[in-house]
């Protein structure tokens, strides 16, 4: 970058641009004198190696050359040692200028660690904010499943009870009662009503119980589900009455067959009420299975579970992990991306296996204790 770019994003003064601009020249003839001495240095190593590799350029034939040939050989090993050791004093002294240079790309590492863990935490606190919503909506669900399920056992009951209170009612005054039409009849019915009443057909409040929905939440579902009119039954077991005893007259002439007739008419009743019943427990559960579910924010991922060894570094452990790395090699030999196997190592074993349990929850491995991590 010139000198005019760099004084521009820093905002440098006139003198601290002079001053920059020195500093440059003197760095460039530094620098300058620095690239001659290493071309020098390049040309007399390789004059070096050329010269001492003429020592071993005629290849031993004979046992008699061997002597000669392992002395040469010797003595061509020390001067590539010393070679090495000519070249490293030089480049050492460009260890400082490398880790100057890395400096820049170093100080990308904490910001971006700490960056992404507040990414983290937000989509935590966000995930555990869906989850407790779709928790709390599958309740909800459940609860108002629960109570209409209830609510139709209820109302099947007490129909089932007008329906055998009338035939009762029926056999036995065609029966053991023999009660007359006319005046017995209607002071019979009137004395039937009167055994029942509102209280008969008042059901008790139910309490389910909850874990995510609120008080009012549930006070809510129980107004809009639990509605029962014990009035309602009470006019229905009356008309019902009336309705089977509309055509006694006639019934009190031709008892058995009326009896008969009454019997399947029940049978019927009874029926058509438990499958009432059924039609809305099946409603219940299908509105209840038709749950809603969040949709995610565009552009917002969902964290990826993953795992992670957690086992600290020492001998025993290590030798687990490669153990387990080996009884599980099928598996882990496709995660792993070591080239050089002699450099393979206990860490590169437990990254495999922590690969594998990332796509499989279900993976174990003898000694091996993994642990779950949030990745973006």
């Amino acid at each position: 970058m010139a000198t005019t770019e760099v004084a521009k994003q820093q905002q440098l003064t006139p003198e601290q641009q002079e001053q920059l601009k020195q500093i440059e020249a003197q760095k460039r003839e530094a620098w300058g004198k620095m690239g001659v001495i290493i071309y020098h240095k390049e040309l007399e190593f390789q004059v070096s190696a050329q010269v001492s590799l003429a020592k071993i350029s005629a290849i031993p034939k004979t046992i008699e050359d061997i002597p000669a040939a392992e002395a040469n050989l010797k003595e061509v090993k020390a001067d590539c040692a010393k070679l090495l050791a000519a070249r490293k004093e030089i480049t050492a002294k460009f260890d400082a200028v490398a880790q100057r240079l890395m400096v820049g790309e170093k100080s990308f590492e904490a910001p971006i660690n700490e960056y992404a863990k507040a990414i983290i935490v937000v989509k935590k606190e966000h995930e555990k904010k869906e989850a407790d919503k779709k928790l709390k909506e599958q309740e909800l669900k459940r609860l108002r499943e629960t109570l209409v399920t209830q609510l139709a056992n209820v109302d099947a009951d007490y129909k089932t009870t007008i329906t055998d209170r009338i035939s009762a009612a029926y056999n036995y005054a065609l029966g053991d009662g023999n009660i007359q039409p006319g005046e017995p009849l209607i002071k019979f019915l009137k004395a039937r009503l009167a055994k029942l009443s509102e209280e008969d057909f008042t059901p008790q409040r139910p309490k389910p119980s909850k874990v995510y929905v609120t008080d009012e939440e549930l006070k809510g579902i129980l107004n809009d589900v639990w509605k029962v009119n014990p009035k309602s039954y009470l006019e229905l077991y009356e008309t019902e009455l009336y309705n089977r005893f509309k055509d006694y007259d006639v019934a009190h002439k031709n008892k058995a067959q009326a009896i008969a007739i009454a019997e399947t008419e029940k049978a019927n009743a009874l029926n058509n009420i438990s499958q009432e019943k059924q039609n809305n427990i099946v409603a219940a559960q299908l509105h209840a299975v038709a749950t809603d579910f969040s949709i995610e924010p565009t552009g917002v991922k969902a964290l990826r579970k993953a795992y992670e060894i957690d086992m600290e570094e020492t001998y025993e452990n290590a030798m687990t992990i490669m153990a387990a790395f080996l009884a599980h090699k099928e598996k882990c030999y496709p995660k792993t991306s070591t080239k050089k196997w002699f450099s393979f190592n206990a860490e590169s074993a437990g990254k495999a296996l922590a690969k594998v349990k990332s796509e499989d929850n279900n993976f174990a491995a003898k000694g091996i204790v993994f642990k779950e991590v949030d990745k973006l």
